[in-house]
């Protein structure tokens, strides 16, 4: 397994906040939805391509989910699979 980067003070008070904000996330999925679903959060600095991404050190893309790290890689994997693939989002979920 690749080793951490330092993180910085601001780094680990980004992933407190996300912790906490997942907290409330699974509560509001639970009572809107009625059972517990599985959900990911992932935040990073908007950039315009891929390149500008890669530039960026390895602490500035934080995600938190409700489900443990390899559920989590599958589903991405499959979601990106899907988009990669030329499938429609969800039609509500298109924006106008």
């Amino acid at each position: 397994m690749a080793q951490d980067p330092p993180y910085s003070a601001a780094d680990l008070e980004r992933s407190r906040k996300m912790q906490k904000l997942a907290a409330r996330v699974a509560k509001v999925l639970r009572d809107t939805m009625g059972e517990t679903l599985g959900f990911g959060i992932v935040v990073f600095p908007f950039v315009q391509t891929e390149e500008e991404l890669k530039k960026l050190p390895m602490s500035h893309y934080q995600y938190v989910s409700n489900c443990d790290r390899a559920a989590m890689h599958v589903t991405l994997k499959a979601l990106v699979a899907k988009w990669d693939a030329g499938h429609d989002d969800t039609p509500p979920h298109k924006k106008s």
